[in-house]
């Protein structure tokens, strides 16, 4: 399996898709963070909540949900469908691969791109607008190694998310079909369900150990390691069942 994961990203070093995705992602945080520092005024920032601050930018960047989502749906249509598509999963098949081997290795793949991706969006974030601006905190290594270990703990939250993709795309297995359920679900589905839970504080709770209330429950604890463990538990334990169910579907799947 570690031979197809490997195959896996050498496809990706090689994707002119996945250096677009990549591209957009870090143009997009450095257009928004210059953006963001052409407000002088205290006022205006504070009406519009504008992150000024490297730090608030980084936090802001990270509770940025439609882009994450957006990001990896995206990826599992080019990693998952187009190989679908391309008929390179039936081709692995062929050659001896189990099914569980395929479909690990193209979750792990997609996985390790989406953590590549999401990268560049909060850190350059933080980056432009301290360096330009200021940073709001001081940079320690411990501080440094919370910011990374909340990164992660986003990452996870979002791949929980994701396992919904996962889903759609080794079901449906094609590309602008899972793109359109996918954001549809993922992006409209999941503002829904947090603004249904804002509206009723006793739902909002229940979300709170849920996919879609997670990155809420990180942002209000902010930079605390035990809150983030339990989170990035919280989040295997729904890829695992996602991604459990997935598989049994795809072991019974027709390959077209």
């Amino acid at each position: 399996m570690k031979q197809l994961v490997y195959c896996e990203l050498l496809k990706a070093k090689k994707s002119s898709g996945f250096r677009i995705v990549l591209g957009i992602v870090f143009l997009l945080a450095v257009a928004i963070s210059l953006s963001s520092i052409s407000f002088k005024s205290a006022d205006v920032t504070e009406r519009m909540d504008v992150a000024t601050s490297g730090i608030d930018a980084f936090f802001v960047a990270l509770r940025d949900l439609p882009i994450y989502m957006i990001i990896g749906v995206l990826l599992v249509s080019i990693v998952i469908c187009g190989d679908f598509e391309n008929r390179l999963i039936q081709a692995e098949i062929s050659s001896g691969n189990s099914r569980t081997h395929v479909f690990l290795s193209k979750v792990i793949a997609v996985a390790l791109l989406f953590s590549i991706v999401s990268f560049f969006y909060p850190f350059t974030r933080l980056l432009v607008q301290g360096v330009f601006g200021s940073f709001g905190i001081t940079l320690s290594l411990s501080v440094v190694l919370l910011l990374l270990l909340y990164y992660l703990t986003s990452v996870f939250i979002y791949l929980s998310l994701l396992s919904i993709c996962f889903l759609l795309a080794f079901v449906i297995q094609k590309s602008t079909v899972v793109i359109a359920f996918g954001i549809l679900l993922l992006v409209v589905g999941s503002s829904a369900i947090s603004a249904f839970g804002v509206a009723f504080p006793k739902i909002g709770q229940i979300l709170l150990y849920t996919p879609f209330g997670m990155n809420r429950a990180l942002f209000d604890a902010g930079l605390n390691p035990m809150c983030m463990l339990t989170l990035i538990g919280l989040s295997l334990t729904y890829l695992a069942l996602f991604l459990g169910v997935t598989n049994i579907l795809f072991q019974k799947a027709e390959l077209k």
